[in-house]
């Protein structure tokens, strides 16, 4: 506005642009003191629909890494997940495609998917990085270094362990429970995973497989009292839901019974529903005592 011709028209206003966690998403707010909030009533779908675009982004990644994987271009394939999981890291599923390029990459080349002396030399810089990253507990930026990592040693132990760990610490319960999977399957004697795997089991009400994992621990370590307490309470937890599940049957035959007995019993009488329901009352509980 020229000089000397009156405030700003709100048409005019100086803005200033505040950029978003999501690239590519900018907001435009008013820096007019005199413009009220309420002048912005879409500000919150501003923020539904940068979930939405992220998204959109990540559902776009992840349907060109599988088109990659299927045609074995495992280095597109690579990139493509791990750009799709930066943006939504909960994706269980395409982080085990993702590692499934990972391992069939260095396969075809004839190399050691666990990693070994010469390969944590050369990444020196980059497990440096990640133990820092742990100890300041910025696991989000770990997971995404760990990831890089696995791109030359996907079955790693340790870094499988960690990423784990950094899932738990973040809650994604689920990706925790598949990297503590993948962590028992790269090293079987890794007690500290089968035992989080079993926590992860019992709070998900997956008895069985609680169970089984307690059982590992047991059998490596006979003496575990930590183990024998969980087998102890897992069974009787599982012993409990079974008699729950019976109870529920039986009494969902009971009904059915007493239902049969009054219809018959009731056929040719007239209805009334004060005399059907003691009647129901009366052959429910002889019917519970048999």
């Amino acid at each position: 506005e020229p000089q000397g011709s009156g405030p700003a028209s709100p048409r005019h206003s100086p803005v200033f642009f505040d950029l978003g966690l999501s690239p590519g998403l900018v907001r435009e707010k008013s820096q007019d003191p005199g413009m009220p909030n309420h002048r912005f009533p879409h500000w919150g779908n501003h923020m539904m629909s940068r979930r939405e675009e992220d998204m959109a982004a990540a559902d776009n990644f992840f349907t060109k890494a599988d088109q990659a994987l299927k045609k074995k271009n495992f280095d597109y394939a690579i990139e493509l997940y791990q750009q799709g999981l930066q943006i939504d890291a909960d994706r269980m599923e395409e982080r085990k495609r993702l590692r499934q390029a990972q391992i069939a990459r260095i396969m075809t080349n004839g190399g050691s998917t666990t990693g070994g002396g010469l390969t944590k030399m050369k990444n020196a810089l980059l497990l440096g990085s990640i133990k820092k990253l742990g100890m300041q507990k910025k696991y989000e930026e770990q997971i995404i270094e760990i990831e890089k990592f696995l791109c030359v040693a996907p079955q790693s132990a340790g870094e499988l362990f960690q990423l784990a760990e950094a899932f738990l610490a973040t809650d994604r319960m689920a990706s925790a429970k598949q990297a503590y999977l993948e962590a028992t399957e790269a090293d079987p004697n890794n007690m500290d995973a089968w035992k989080n795997l079993g926590r992860l089991h019992e709070k998900d009400k997956e008895l069985d497989e609680a169970i089984a994992c307690w059982e590992r621990v047991r059998a490596a370590s006979p003496s575990d009292g930590e183990a024998g307490k969980a087998i102890r309470n897992l069974s009787a937890a599982q012993m409990m839901a079974k008699i729950g599940r019976a109870t529920s049957e039986l009494q969902s035959h009971s009904d059915i019974v007493c239902r049969l007995l009054l219809e018959k019993k009731n056929k040719h009488a007239p209805y009334n529903s004060a005399n059907e329901a003691r009647q129901h009352t009366q052959l429910r509980s002889s019917n519970n005592k048999t």
